[in-house]
């Protein structure tokens, strides 16, 4: 069973930076609003899926 990352203010802030930079490749984020409204659960998710950022 996998941990769940901590992420801090600042972490999340970045995560929904490498997100942004993926509009539109990533389920259904086509604006800035979406990643916005992304859970921590599922920024989680695509840490899990992109260790790299990418």
């Amino acid at each position: 069973m996998m941990k769940k990352l901590k992420l801090t203010p600042s972490l999340l802030q970045e995560v929904r930076g490498w997100i942004s930079d993926c509009v539109g490749t990533w389920r259904d984020i086509h604006s800035k609003e979406d990643v916005e409204a992304l859970t921590q659960e599922e920024i989680s998710e695509w840490i899990e899926i992109h260790p790299n950022g990418r």
